[in-house]
């Protein structure tokens, strides 16, 4: 007996179904987060955070998988 496969439907990218240009709007992110030097600081400000956690879960996680 052959069962056929389900295939989820297939949606447009969320810039596409918006009418925005994805290229543009990908170059609008790079040039507001690299274009000045409030840019690069505003971005090392919110990444800062993500780093510091990143590192506060990963560090406990290596020390554990190391211990005999």
């Amino acid at each position: 007996m052959r069962v056929a496969k389900l295939e989820k439907p297939r949606r447009p990218p969320l810039l596409l179904s918006t009418g925005v240009n994805p290229i543009e709007a990908y170059w609008v992110i790079v040039s507001t987060s690299f274009g000045s030097k409030f840019g690069i600081s505003g971005l090392l400000v919110k990444t800062t955070a993500i780093i510091l956690t990143g590192l506060a879960v990963a560090i406990p996680n290596g020390a554990l998988e190391h211990r005999s």
